[in-house]
């Protein structure tokens, strides 16, 4: 029962950070900062989940992530779920064939994922839209290096909240080595 509890608990608190930094980027940020561009807060989530988890667990928090983000932008979820299910395929096979751990690795794929999710947002809104999204290139590429910066910060932070969470696994056994 215990651990089910822990499942439940990592559930929330992950919901509640997903809330908490998408109302930080899309609100808070620009009571403090006015229209300076804003750092994508909750696609450091979505980056850790889509790097962190088997390959269910990670798409089901990823589809939350992006579900919950929804909330806080004009853009349709179409597209916010088209643009980061690229991101979230090329995470995944990045991480399957190149992977190691640590906050350099993670602050690469963040910055990787974030400037595909904005190449295929802006390539899916000028086929599919009759109001395009703008170009805004300077922004953008402010965005994924602010974003990049923080995820290099926030990785063991959330690393942290992550394995306190976990349920503790059962001690390996070990055998000695016969000649």
């Amino acid at each position: 029962m215990k651990k089910n509890k822990k499942i439940v608990l990592h559930v929330i608190l992950f919901l509640l950070l997903t809330i908490l930094s998408s109302a930080f980027q899309s609100v808070i940020w620009y009571q403090f900062f006015g229209h300076f561009v804003a750092p994508y807060f909750s696609f450091i989530l979505f980056t850790y989940f889509g790097l962190d988890k088997d390959s269910w667990r990670s798409l089901i928090y990823c589809y939350g992530i992006v579900y919950l983000n929804s909330f806080f932008t004009y853009s349709s979820i179409g597209m916010l779920y088209m643009s980061s299910m690229v991101s979230f395929v090329f995470l995944f096979l990045v991480k399957n064939r190149v992977y190691w751990p640590g906050p350099a690795y993670f602050t690469i794929m963040t910055s990787a994922g974030l400037f595909l999710f904005h190449l295929t947002y802006i390539i899916t809104s000028f086929t599919s839209e009759s109001h395009t999204t703008p170009l805004m290139i300077f922004q953008r590429l402010l965005q994924i290096a602010m974003t990049s910066v923080c995820a290099y910060f926030f990785y063991e932070i959330i690393k942290k909240l992550d394995t306190s969470l976990k349920s503790s696994t059962l001690t390996e056994i070990k055998g000695e080595a016969h000649g």
